[in-house]
This record gives structure tokens, C-alpha cells and sequence, in this order.
């Protein structure tokens, strides 16, 4: 168990270490999905759920829904913010039917000094009139290859032991937990870490 608040770990200062941790190599572009459809019938008919890298003006959507889904952990807005300025982090919108409705965001950071060639999950969110679609789990799947693109070998994240619904999510595809911080969270509440192994034939 690890103490996270105000400790090596703690969520006030995961900022800190993105600054100086830059991508290694160019970052290739987003790729489409792979059963993306001719780009003429994707112009005439929006796909019902659609990810793409996003776009500057995006970041007020990413950052109001992280201060109103984050709340109960701390102001996530600033935070969020703070990591969209820092260059460092890639963020993926989920369009549905062709509206924001979610989002990822990772960068290349290691929250094990032990354990290179791993990148972290820093957030990710859905709107509440959103869930229940499978977005947060197509999110999280192209996280992931983009990642492996990248050539992370192990994602990481940390999610509030309260969060019974994220924590459904990331065992579902295949993230185990590593350890419990305490008070890790702004507000005070505890934290698992738990990772996924990108390379292929692992879990």
C-alpha cells in the first residue's frame, strides 16, 4: 500500500512528471477505425460512435466534463487543463452520432520506476446521457492501440476504489490490480493502480 496524497504518487502530482516527459519519435497521426467506411458514405452518414483524435476547440468539452464526472475526487477541470497545455498528453474524443460524448487521455509516463516502456491513462470519461453505449470500453480500446503504435509495452491507471463502474470496465478488458494508495485523490479517497500488458498473447 502506498500513501498518494501527498506522496510520491499522489494525483497532485502527476502533472509534475508529465511536463518533462516527452514522446519518444514523431506521434503518428490517430488511425481510423478498421471497419471505417469510404469516406464519402462517413461524410454523407455519421457512424453512431466514431473516435478521432481531437481538435483544439474540443478541450472545453474535455474540460467541463471532467470537472462534472471528476468531481467527487477533486476540481478535474484546472487539472485536465493543466495536462492539455502540457503537450505531452494525447486526448481521443467519442463522437455519437456525430456529438462529443466522451474521452481519453494518456501520455507517456511510468507511475513504477521499475517498469519502462509503459504509458498512463491519465482520464477517462463519458457523459452521463451517454453510458450504457460501450463508448468508455471503445475508448479504452484505442488507447490502446495507439499506444502499442507507440511502442508502450504497459498501460497504467488509477481509479477511486469507490468506482465500482470503472472498476468493472478496466477488469473487463483485462487490467489487473497492482496495488492500493491511499488517499491518493484530492479529496481524500484511495486509489488502485492497475495495469494491462499491451504486447501481443498477454493480458
Amino acid at each position: 500500500m502506498t500513501e498518494g496524497r501527498y506522496g510520491k504518487y499522489g494525483e497532485t502530482r502527476r502533472l509534475l512528471r508529465l511536463r518533462p516527459s516527452a514522446w519518444r519519435g514523431v506521434r503518428r497521426p490517430v488511425s481510423p477505425p478498421k471497419d471505417a467506411p469510404p469516406h464519402a458514405a462517413a461524410a454523407a452518414r455519421p457512424r453512431r460512435i466514431d473516435i478521432r483524435e481531437a481538435l483544439a476547440v474540443e478541450s472545453r468539452f474535455v474540460e467541463k466534463l471532467s470537472g462534472r464526472v471528476f468531481q467527487p475526487y477533486g476540481t478535474y477541470g484546472r487539472t485536465i487543463r493543466g495536462w492539455i497545455d502540457s503537450g505531452q498528453a494525447l486526448t481521443l474524443i467519442a463522437l455519437f452520432e456525430g456529438h462529443a460524448a466522451g474521452f481519453a487521455m494518456t501520455a507517456r509516463l511510468s507511475p513504477e520506476p521499475d517498469a519502462p516502456g509503459g504509458t498512463e491513462l491519465l482520464a477517462i470519461a463519458v457523459h452521463p446521457k451517454r453510458r450504457r453505449c460501450g463508448i468508455g470500453r471503445l475508448l479504452l480500446q484505442r488507447i490502446e492501440e495507439e499506444m502499442k503504435g507507440l511502442g508502450a509495452h504497459i498501460l497504467w491507471l488509477h481509479t477511486a476504489t469507490v468506482n465500482q463502474a470503472a472498476r468493472r470496465l478496466f477488469e473487463s478488458q483485462g487490467y489487473r490490480m497492482i496495488h492500493l494508495k491511499h488517499r491518493f485523490y484530492p479529496r481524500g479517497q484511495d486509489a488502485l493502480l492497475m495495469a494491462k500488458r499491451l504486447a501481443d498473447g498477454c493480458s
